[in-house]
């Protein structure tokens, strides 16, 4: 299938960052902390074949999020240096949307509660 919807099992490291586990066809059974998260595959090494694949480009999302003029080039600098969070809410159904911006771990933005 092009595009297949996949779900994400994440978990916290070390760090409290939460990373993904394991890659599923369907919604599988999570414990606290434990999240699972929806998603689609946009590239895999074996989409042109049934090969083992051991990477996988899924979007969530979560990809982007737009920020008042002219404070995004900011935001991606810090986003490439890895300084850049998100703070998501996840549904029971996967789907997630990001509610805050953290820039070394500070808030940025805060998403309304509309």
């Amino acid at each position: 299938e092009r595009n297949p919807v996949v779900f994400v099992k994440l978990a916290p490291d070390a760090d409290g960052l939460y990373r993904a586990v394991s890659v599923h066809a369907a919604p599988v059974a999570v414990t606290a902390p434990e999240v699972l998260i929806r998603g689609r595959v946009s590239y895999s090494c074996g989409s042109t074949g049934r090969i083992f694949c051991d990477r996988l480009t899924i979007r969530y999302g979560l990809e982007s999020y737009f920020v008042p003029e002219g404070e995004g080039r900011k935001l991606e600098q810090a986003r490439n240096q890895q300084k850049l969070r998100i703070v998501a809410a996840v549904l029971p159904s996967g789907r997630a949307a990001i509610k805050r911006l953290l820039l070394d771990g500070e808030p940025v933005y805060e998403e309304p509660w509309y």
